[in-house]
């Protein structure tokens, strides 16, 4: 029972980071494309664009971000008095 509750963490965790990473990633390419292609190289433009694609999940997957971290932490405290 405690494996199934630490992968399903695992697992939390990896969403939490990784959605965030692919967006900031996939972000990140496009405008380095585009820079590529037009020979402008400055590099505040792929910070800010990243940060701000970063900034927007966060905003829009934030209520269900917390609502798995909710369950997952009353989950644990129902572990904790069943031991």
């Amino acid at each position: 029972m405690f494996n199934d509750y630490l992968f399903q963490g695992i697992i939390l965790f990896a969403l939490f980071v990784g959605i965030p990473l692919v967006v900031a990633s996939f972000f990140g390419f496009i405008v380095s494309f585009l820079q590529a292609t037009t020979q402008i190289q400055e590099q505040s433009i792929v910070f800010f664009i990243k940060l701000a694609s970063v900034f927007v999940t966060f905003i829009l997957l934030g209520p269900w971000m917390i609502m798995k971290f909710r369950d997952y932490f009353i989950e644990a405290f129902y572990i904790i008095n069943l031991v």
